[in-house]
């Protein structure tokens, strides 16, 4: 591996392997809320852990990014 740009090279066209995190797929500003889902052992049903916690924290994001607001 080399610093920097290495020598061009031409290739055949294929796809092109790229984490599905990488930045540049993003078109806008995000906010990521966290809430987790987990299944309830008793009864089996799924049931969000600390929601009111994490949708108080997007509001809060979304506040800081500009991002339109909800209820």
């Amino acid at each position: 591996m080399t610093a920097g740009w290495g020598k061009p090279r031409i290739t055949p066209y294929e796809p092109i392997k790229i984490d599905t995190t990488a930045t540049s797929l993003h078109y806008g500003i995000s906010a990521f809320e966290g809430i987790s889902i987990v299944k309830n052992k008793k009864t089996g049903a799924p049931q969000a852990f600390w929601a009111d916690n994490n949708l108080k924290s997007l509001v809060q994001s979304s506040e800081h990014l500009d991002l339109p607001q909800f209820d």
